[in-house]
């Protein structure tokens, strides 16, 4: 596990603000030069503390009007690696995750409209392994890797 001073931590939220953030305005608003943002840049990366920069798509300016996340439950016996396969496979969900408590998989999808959102929840029933899906829509993205938006 890599330590992070107070440098690092200011970096990495300036980062989660805005990944396009240059490294020479970071300097500026952390009092350090502008080789030693990109050093520390390039242990963070190394590290896998920073594994991406990705950025944060309006999906109703796509035409994907409807979102869900969706909480699904296994049967014991079942690999949950092969179900994650099948699910990464699918353009409609967002992000996966393998979760502890009542359910085994939390996931989010967007779609053009609730017509596929079901569709996208009728497929993954057909899944063997799978022994409950559970649905509620998401009917407003507030704040998103730990960026609020506006």
């Amino acid at each position: 596990m890599i330590e992070l001073d107070d440098t690092d931590t200011k970096l990495l939220q300036l980062l989660a603000q805005d990944a396009r953030i240059s490294g020479v305005e970071i300097a500026k608003k952390l009092d350090i030069s502008s080789s030693t943002v990109t050093r520390k840049i390039n242990r963070l990366e190394e590290n896998g503390i920073i594994k991406g920069y990705v950025p944060i798509i309006d999906n109703e300016k796509m035409g994907n009007m409807a979102r869900a996340a969706l909480t699904i439950k296994l049967t014991g016996s079942v690999k949950i690696d092969k179900i994650m396969e099948d699910l990464i496979q699918n353009k409609d969900i967002c992000n996966i995750y393998e979760t502890m408590g009542n359910y085994d998989i939390l996931l989010t999808c967007c779609s053009q409209n609730e017509v596929r959102i079901y569709e996208i929840i009728k497929q993954i029933r057909s899944i063997e392994g799978v022994l409950f899906v559970d649905f509620t829509s998401i009917v407003a993205r507030r704040k998103v890797l730990k960026k609020v938006l506006k």
